[in-house]
């Protein structure tokens, strides 16, 4: 036992849920902050939990690799992950059982393992490195040798990527800079039968309507028109960006960044956040923040 406690971020995507879906990982010295490992992978069709679990796989394996004597606390902005990896709430679904064992198993060659949850917008480094992952999948990027997890050195990432991009904002920082700024801009990005069942945003209020522009299609894939679709959204105004659960829009905000909007920001929980221990959605989010939305 060295003593030594390292912090392991954990995050995964899915585009369509189930879609193409990746996770990120990253170890860091929780006292230095300097990050000292980074893993990625784009893992073929998945759901958002079966995604954020592979990450913590990776990242408690990459911990390992550093120091299989530390003390290791995981930080991860999925409530169900950490409420489950605690024992306080159960595991239904099969896939996630078996990763759950995995990282369990993987969680007791440690002296100690702890989890925690932390908001999304602390968890950037993480979701960044998921959303490549799953951009380079869908630009026709090679999957490493035997499936192995993509990886590359931590000092790349601090001198800055493309598409680097703001903050992200809770739902009632955003309704505060739509409210605001006259110039800002609200995109959704979810599919056009979300819309029409689920609900939309409503900023009739603030004299503004919502931007509908599909990130990926209904029924899986990404939507090569997405840029086309938000060209005449202004490149020097802010752009928000929303989905069902922050993940989807995230990746929008990134790819808008990369193509030269300046001041670009996910809209964090989505508009139902992420699923609860029974699977629901709608403690989260949009229309859980009490914002103003419309049905159709």
């Amino acid at each position: 036992m060295s003593g030594r406690l390292l912090r392991v971020e954990a995050d995964g995507g899915s585009r369509g849920n189930p879609g193409p879906a990746g996770y990120g990982a990253l170890v860091r010295d929780p006292v230095s902050g300097e990050v000292l490992a980074e893993t990625m992978e784009a893992i073929g069709t998945a759901t958002n939990n079966v995604a954020e679990y592979r990450g913590l796989v990776a990242g408690l394996r990459a911990a390992q690799g550093i120091d299989p004597g530390a003390r290791v606390e995981v930080a991860m902005d999925s409530k169900l992950v950490v409420e489950q990896m605690s024992g306080r709430w159960k595991i239904k679904h099969a896939d996630m059982r078996t990763l759950a064992a995995e990282a369990g198993q993987i969680a007791r060659s440690f002296p100690s393992v702890s989890y925690r949850w932390m908001p999304r917008a602390q968890n950037a480094a993480a979701d960044a490195l998921a959303n490549q992952a799953m951009d380079a999948a869908a630009h026709g990027g090679e999957p490493s040798p035997s499936g192995a997890a993509a990886a590359r050195p931590a000092r790349a990432r601090e001198q800055g990527l493309p598409g680097d991009r703001g903050e992200d904002l809770g739902p009632a920082r955003a309704w505060g800079l739509l409210a605001e700024d006259p110039r800002a801009v609200l995109v959704d990005v979810r599919t056009e039968p979300e819309w029409v069942l689920v609900g939309t945003p409503d900023l009739t209020g603030l004299g503004k309507r919502v931007v509908g522009a599909s990130w990926s299609l209904w029924g899986g894939g990404a939507n090569p028109r997405f840029l086309e679709e938000i060209d005449g959204v202004p490149r020097d105004a802010p752009v928000l960006f929303l989905c069902r659960s922050g993940h989807r829009s995230a990746a929008a905000a990134d790819a808008a960044a990369e193509a030269g909007w300046l001041a670009v920001h996910n809209v964090a929980e989505g508009f139902e956040g992420d699923v609860d221990e029974h699977g629901h959605r709608g403690a989260g989010g949009w229309k859980a923040a009490g914002l103003p939305w419309r049905q159709g």
